[in-house]
């Protein structure tokens, strides 16, 4: 089979929510993957320093961080996305306002106003990563890609008034109470787009992975998309194929169904 470029979300894809580790059959099918020559990228919302440190013996070169606001090829940075400043304190002193929980991502990190918040922490912890740093203040508004926002339940039916307040911002559901903050030169499928341009690769070489609704734009942007048996429903009904359970070797198995290894 020709090269392919490959694009695996991590959370419910990659890591299970679980278990919160990855299955050894996803390591096994990754590592011949990347044997048969295939191009094995990450495509998330989590930020560099967490993909990079995926995986102890599969190196990671290629990836599309922060929902495609940041974008790496063969250890190349491609593209890198900041919120306007102007954009970024608004938001804040509006989340500071109405007691919204935010986190903000820069390329070093994610940082918190917030010292030990159980909405922030339910959150991270959701998606096996530690709490944000916590700092004082914001020194510099201009050096975050994403932001991140934590909402009480009472909090929900507001969230259509958030998107009419800030029209520049486009807003990725992450949990039934997060939600990733970006621009909208962001999400995972422009991301790509970034690396296609950059490259000789085509949409055609494209497989992607995914179970999250944030993953629907790179689906519609491959030629072959494979939703996990965890996936979200809707996300399933925009996949090509559908493959088992995360924790039921459910990478592995889409694999070999596809003849990759």
């Amino acid at each position: 089979m020709k090269q392919k470029l490959i694009f695996f979300d991590i959370d419910g894809t990659i890591i299970d929510h679980y278990k919160k580790e990855i299955p050894q059959s996803t390591i096994t099918a990754l590592k011949e993957l990347k044997n048969n020559n295939h191009i094995v990228a990450i495509a998330t919302g989590k930020g560099p320093n967490f993909i990079i440190n995926l995986f102890d013996d599969i190196e990671i070169d290629t990836f599309i961080g922060l929902n495609g606001n940041y974008v790496v090829y063969d250890n190349e940075v491609l593209y890198r996305n900041y919120l306007a400043g102007e954009n970024v304190k608004k938001f804040t002193q509006y989340c500071l306002t109405n007691q919204i929980a935010f986190a903000l991502a820069a390329e070093e990190g994610t940082k918190t106003l917030y010292k030990d918040d159980c909405r922030i922490k339910q959150y991270y912890e959701n998606f096996s990563i530690g709490y944000p740093k916590v700092i004082d203040e914001i020194d510099n508004y201009n050096s975050f890609l994403q932001m991140t926002v934590m909402l009480k339940e009472c909090q929900i039916e507001n969230v259509e008034n958030i998107r009419k307040e800030f029209p520049e911002f486009t807003f990725v559901r992450m949990s039934p109470y997060g939600m990733n903050v970006v621009g909208h030169g962001g999400l995972k499928e422009k991301g790509i787009q970034k690396i296609l341009n950059h490259t000789t690769y085509t949409s055609n070489d494209l497989i992607v992975f995914g179970d999250g609704l944030n993953d629907i734009g790179m689906f519609k942007l491959a030629p072959i998309s494979v939703a996990m048996g965890n996936a979200e429903q809707h996300l399933k009904d925009n996949a090509t194929h559908v493959t088992d359970h995360i924790s039921n070797d459910g990478i592995y198995k889409a694999c070999k169904e596809l003849n990759l290894i």
